[in-house]
């Protein structure tokens, strides 16, 4: 039995358009793999100790929201990162570096160092890289 290419073109033409309709809506409605997903597993909630630490040496009028943390490849050293609220900030993302030895705490950003009574981490002599990775994973989380 030879069949003609229009028979043949009419008989799949219809299954054509719904595969191409499949593999549309599919390319559009697939979810993109979360390229920070591994960094989001280093996240973690603030305890009372970090938030109160934080909280106490910002300026006067200002608040501290969401407050996480991520651990630095130092034992001692966490990456403590929120959202700092007053007068003329909101929701703004500060960075600093808790030293769970002696419970110091350094700005790391410059938002941090504007806002806080903390003097910087690298005026301390702590060695940060910048961009700081930490601060990167907490800020991208954050806001």
């Amino acid at each position: 039995m030879v069949v003609s290419l229009k028979e043949f073109v009419s008989d799949i033409l219809p299954f054509l358009i719904v595969a191409f309709l499949i593999v549309g809506t599919m390319y559009f409605y697939w979810p993109e793999p979360d390229p920070y997903e591994q960094d989001r597993e280093r996240i973690y909630g603030a305890s009372d100790i970090h938030f109160t630490l934080i909280q106490d040496g910002l300026d006067p009028g200002f608040s501290i929201d969401r407050l996480h943390i991520v651990y630095s490849e130092y034992e001692s050293q966490i990456y403590t990162g929120g959202l700092i609220n007053g007068t003329v900030l909101n929701n703004i993302f500060g960075c600093w570096i808790i030293d769970e030895e002696t419970e110091k705490v350094y700005a790391v950003d410059f938002i941090a160092g504007e806002y806080s009574g903390f003097i910087s981490a690298s005026d301390a002599g702590i060695e940060i890289n910048y961009p700081n990775e930490e601060c990167g994973i907490l800020a991208y989380f954050l806001e």
